[in-house]
């Protein structure tokens, strides 16, 4: 039996009569994400499926990139299905993945006749509601807008973001029947930014489940920093190795695990800030949670964020977090003192200082982890639901 088939379970541990009233009233949802590597939106969006199907709805998760395995468990009930759209390099490249990507969710939606489709993504959104529109389907169109549009699109100087994606955005995501946000800023900037009836928009947070991730809270830590995500402009790594150069702790570690096309350069920045023997590149890995658990501290200093879903996955850790308070996201969680401290977007010395204060800090880790409750899919799942209600 093919293990992410659809199956509805004849009995078990959880499922009542309005499971199986569900199951077969409930339309398909069509869920579509562009990936499935390593990434808080993957995270989030396997979650929330998950825990869809747990209360009945058939979900089909669709990935329009290339096949793979997934470093979250995906529920076997969850039918997968690729479309290996594979991405491109330089502004060629990523039109004809935009352009593929069109043909390919078009030839998906007509052959599977999919009438409800809950889309990751603002771009991915945005083509949906292109093909609805060109081709006259009747799906209904649900996005997640899953990161601070407005800083893409300042922070991304290139003509295909600068232009092109801001050209889709203004002309499309208004005409999604619904946008579920995934933090209370991005409502505020999808109203102000994009006009966007706030009608249409509500806020449901990712889900964080310590079950997902079967921790075990010891306090057992190591004299060690660490980041965790891509290693591109929007996530500026490079103030994250200048403030660790100015730690007082010289023993401490930082440990960078992420890969991207700023590898070479941040590995010669920390030769020449002289921290080359206390930085670790670990590169891509699928299960950051070991690393997170013994580190002492996780520190981000983006550019921007949609959620900082890393912030929350280290604090379900038990690992406090110092992070830039940049829009939009880690305002949201971070709770000063209690799971860690939120630094001045530009004020590079207040951040040292709090690295400082947060190493030396002597924390309750099973507390920090409980700050991140209110993020667990018995809280979160509900506003997904919700949306699905009013939307399908």
């Amino acid at each position: 039996m093919n293990k992410n088939a659809y199956i509805v379970p004849l009995c078990g541990k959880g499922y009542d009569i309005f499971y199986y009233i569900n199951a077969i009233i409930m339309k398909t949802i069509h869920i579509f994400i562009h990936t499935l590597n390593h990434s808080g939106l993957v995270h989030a969006a396997v979650m929330m499926a998950n825990g869809l199907v747990d209360k009945g709805y058939k979900s089909k998760l669709v990935v329009i990139g290339q096949g793979c395995e997934s470093p979250y468990n995906i529920d076997e009930r969850i039918n997968l299905t690729f479309l290996n759209v594979k991405r491109g390099k330089g502004l060629l490249g990523k039109i004809r993945y935009l352009l593929q990507s069109i043909i390919a969710l078009r030839k998906y939606i007509k052959a599977r006749r999919a009438e409800n489709l809950l889309v990751w993504g603002n771009e991915f959104t945005s083509v949906a509601v292109f093909i609805r529109c060109l081709f006259g389907f009747n799906a209904k169109i649900i996005g997640v807008n899953a990161t601070s549009i407005s800083s893409h699109l300042k922070s991304n100087k290139g003509f295909y973001t600068a232009v092109i994606h801001k050209k889709i955005y203004k002309t499309f995501l208004n005409r999604a029947d619904h946008i579920i946000a995934q933090s209370a800023g991005m409502v505020n900037e999808l109203v102000e930014v994009f006009t966007i009836n706030k009608e249409k928009l509500n806020v449901a947070y990712p889900a964080i489940s310590k079950k997902f991730f079967g921790l075990e809270i010891t306090g057992i830590k190591e004299d060690e920093i660490i980041y965790v995500g891509r290693l591109i402009y929007s996530k500026n790594v490079e103030r994250l190795l200048t403030a660790f150069s100015k730690i007082k702790d010289k023993d401490v570690k930082l440990r960078i695990i992420g890969e991207g096309e700023l590898i070479d350069s941040l590995k010669h920045m920390s030769e020449e800030l002289g921290i080359k023997d206390r930085v670790i590149f670990e590169g891509a890995m699928d299960n950051v949670v070991p690393y997170m658990q013994k580190a002492k501290l996780l520190v981000l200093t983006s550019r921007y964020e949609g959620f900082g879903m890393v912030v929350a996955e280290a604090i379900a850790c038990g690992t406090p977090a110092v992070a830039v308070d940049c829009p939009v996201g880690p305002s949201e969680i971070i709770i000063n003192g209690e799971n860690g401290y939120l630094a001045d977007y530009e004020n590079d010395e207040e951040l040292v200082s709090l690295i400082d204060k947060a190493l030396q800090k002597k924390w309750d880790y099973k507390n920090v982890s409980k700050t991140v409750d209110k993020f667990s899919p018995e809280n979160v799942l509900p506003e997904y639901i919700n949306a699905i209600k009013k939307v399908f």
